[in-house]
């Protein structure tokens, strides 16, 4: 079974990028994998890779005249060491310039993130009518911010 659909992911490299990636292979999706930082790039005649600091730089899309869905799962993690100011500026530059390099290509844009936009949470299964605790890092503000 062939699938016509284009799906772009930000982050591809990343943990939840590149599982979203393995997924719509799965279902014979076209992926246009956007990364910053060369890890193991997997080979498949389904996958465009596309090198890109979204921090700087929009993504060249000249190739593709329309996308099924845009994926944003890249920006600054948890995992780095940096400033409240530093989150949002970089993890904004990156919805931007995506959102930006995007336009006028797909009508659907998904902004994925983890369970710490809620904040502290000390239960596993979050959903998201759940009151969320006022207890924030930068990196999940950052990311409240992009879905603002």
């Amino acid at each position: 079974m062939t699938n016509n659909k284009i799906y772009l992911v930000t982050g591809s490299t990343g943990f939840v990028g590149s599982k979203l990636v393995e997924f719509l292979i799965k279902k014979n999706c076209h992926v246009i994998c956007i990364y910053n930082k060369k890890k193991n790039l997997q080979n498949s005649k389904k996958i465009t890779w596309i090198k890109c600091n979204l921090e700087k730089n929009k993504i060249n899309l000249n190739k593709f005249n329309f996308i099924d869905a845009v994926f944003i799962a890249s920006g600054a993690n948890s995992g780095a060491n940096l400033s409240e100011n530093d989150f949002l500026n970089r993890n904004e530059k990156t919805l931007i310039n995506t959102v930006l390099s995007v336009s006028g290509k797909t009508k659907k844009i998904i902004n994925v993130s983890s369970q710490v936009v809620y904040g502290k949470q000390n239960k596993i299964g979050i959903r998201e009518s759940q009151k969320i605790s006022l207890n924030y890092n930068p990196y999940s503000i950052s990311k409240i911010n992009e879905k603002s």
